[in-house]
């Protein structure tokens, strides 16, 4: 039996991934063009807490000998033994998250600042509040924890609530919110203290951890040890704001039609519709597939007014629209050219009416906050160029041959080969495909190979 491993950049997997060549969380500093130029974000690679590769995906631990410390009061298991998925009834609020975020890279625990990560806070009719979404690094929309409210508006979250379970090849691990530090002791051993509970303050309307050093972190239970192992994910210094934009709505009675957005080589389709003077482009932005802006047509301009909300990406963090620029810019530490995001204000496009055609005057600049605070805001990612047509596309024409096409030598150890392709967005004409309608098919020795669903169970 001939097996392959299919790792593919294919367009039915990467059509939605196409305009943003800036990263989900690497941060890219925006000023606008007549304010001094600011260095672009990095992670902080300072706190490599983790020197060995994590055996299962979430769980990544030191070789070190880890000495673990427990507060005086720190639960010694799981106060819940399921996930609150399924909240109790209350009022609904949406808040944006700002925190120095920690997660897990090829064993390595990094920390980064975060910015305008989703925060959804319930008010419920229990008198408890709940909180979803609770670690910016590792999002968990479906996940809710309780807090506690007290009369000065803080709120207080107790430890051990689970939030999320692994099934690691048949084996199932949970793991629950515990507040943390770490540290070295005075022989440089590495240590982790637990904590009982993680306080926020009210602060102005916005919630603020009462102790900024203390990690509210995702971690398991170890019952042979008797204590908490951490993860490597969670959030400190967090900040919560509320979100009080709304996102912009077609209007009812007005219809859109399937236009192609063309950038970079790269295709995808985007909704237009036109109601009197105003233009709406829906799907512009890949991570905000459902998100409409509006524009306002002034003769052979259509111009999108900076700073609209687009809503949540699907990395979970907010977003919000502004026209710029991108410049190329030696970075020094890392020795290599890194993009810089300039706001200069609205979004502005050239509009050929006849011919149903956009051309963007403006790099496309979405922000995880509004560019309200210059010095802090941080782009999410950018289209630099990009055009908006209706296609008249010919539909008998083939689609374009795949590229990058790359077969690796037939592993006997593991009875597989490894095989890479690129699929084409395009047809031959170069007008943009429907990914939904576009299929493959691959032959072995001159025969169509059957990809069975046992054999592949995960192919859709």
């Amino acid at each position: 039996m001939r097996f392959f491993t299919l790792l593919s950049s294919a367009l039915l997997v990467a059509a939605n991934a196409v305009a943003a060549p800036v990263s989900p969380r690497q941060h890219t500093r925006c000023i606008h063009s007549e304010a001094p130029r600011t260095e672009v974000q990095r992670a902080d690679l300072s706190h490599r807490l983790s020197v060995t590769p994590s055996a299962r995906p979430l769980a990544a631990r030191s070789s070190v000998s880890s000495i673990v410390r427990k507060a005086p009061g720190a639960h010694k298991a799981p106060i819940t033994d399921e996930i609150v998925s399924l909240p109790p009834a209350g009022t609904v609020s949406n808040w944006s998250r700002d925190c120095t975020g920690f997660m897990v890279f090829w064993g390595y625990i990094f920390q980064e600042d975060m910015y305008g990560a989703t925060q959804q806070i319930i008010d419920g009719e229990d008198g408890h509040v709940y909180l979803n979404t609770i670690c910016s690094t590792f999002p968990l929309p479906d996940s809710w924890v309780q807090a506690d409210k007290a009369d000065d508006g803080s709120i207080t979250i107790p430890a051990g609530q689970m939030v999320y379970t692994e099934d690691y090849y048949g084996d199932i691990y949970d793991y629950c919110l515990v507040p943390l530090t770490y540290g070295y002791d005075d022989d440089d051993e590495y240590y982790e203290e637990f904590y009982d509970s993680y306080k926020f303050n009210l602060v102005d309307g916005k919630y603020v951890s009462d102790d900024p050093e203390m990690i509210l972190g995702i971690c398991e239970w170890i019952p042979d040890e008797d204590t908490w192992y951490w993860s490597g994910y969670g959030d400190r210094d967090i900040t919560i704001t509320p979100v009080t934009e709304a996102a912009v709505q077609l209007p009812s009675g007005v219809s859109a039609e399937k236009w192609a957005a063309i950038t970079d080589e790269m295709g995808y389709f985007v909704d237009v519709a036109i109601d009197g003077a105003k233009l709406y482009v829906g799907g512009l932005y890949p991570a905000c597939p459902d998100a409409y802006m509006v524009g306002d047509i002034d003769g052979d301009k259509v111009i999108f007014k900076a700073g609209q909300f687009l809503g949540a990406t699907d990395d979970y963090s907010w977003a919000y629209l502004y026209g710029g620029k991108i410049d190329e810019i030696y970075d020094e530490d890392w020795e290599e050219y890194v993009p810089v995001a300039t706001i200069t204000g609205d979004l502005s496009f050239s509009y050929d009416a006849e011919a149903k055609k956009l051309t963007s005057d403006d790099a496309v600049i979405v922000t995880y906050n509004r560019a309200d605070d210059l010095a802090n805001t941080h782009a999410a990612g950018y289209i630099e160029e990009i055009v908006v047509e209706y296609q008249n596309r010919d539909p008998e024409a083939l689609p374009a041959k795949p590229v990058d096409v790359y077969v690796e030598d037939y592993f006997e150890d593991y009875g597989d080969y490894d095989f890479y392709f690129t699929l084409s967005p395009f047809d031959v004409d170069g007008n943009v495909l429907d990914p939904a309608c576009l299929y493959y098919r691959i032959y072995v020795d001159g025969e169509p190979f059957v990809f069975y669903q046992d054999e592949y169970p995960y192919f859709p």
